[in-house]
């Protein structure tokens, strides 16, 4: 009987740990998308003060869930991230709206594949 009582349990807490990822990886494409999308319009109407905020709410939206992707991606895909939004930032500082456009692309991009790109990895659980 103690076997089905442990064995509930875990189930139960894989339910409940497939929810949260769930709800953590849609909650932040969501918002992220929403982001950039603000980011975009900024960018267009070259209000570059306004779309330096926007990227600071964007990476601070990151920050604030790395470490749970750490876990569900790869390290080269959060390492793309950090550099697209490195340079994001350093175009917008430089006016360069062309370059910043190409490094959006790619960051909207992975962004909006997040979910299918997801899963665990061990080589870093372990």
């Amino acid at each position: 009987m103690k076997v089905f009582f442990i064995t509930m349990a875990l189930f139960a807490a894989v339910i409940t740990v497939t929810i949260v990822h769930i709800n953590i990886v849609n909650s932040f494409q969501s918002s992220g998308i929403e982001i950039l999308r603000s980011l975009d319009t900024a960018v267009t109407a070259e209000n570059f003060e306004q779309a330096s905020s926007e990227l600071d709410n964007f990476e601070t939206l990151y920050q604030s869930r790395r470490r749970w992707f750490s876990v569900i991606l790869d390290t080269a895909d959060l390492d793309k991230i950090e550099a697209h939004i490195a340079k994001m930032r350093r175009f917008l500082q430089l006016g360069a709206i062309t370059e910043f456009y190409g490094e959006f692309i790619e960051l909207y991009e992975i962004i909006d594949s997040l979910p299918y790109a997801e899963g665990i990895h061990l080589e870093v659980l372990f």
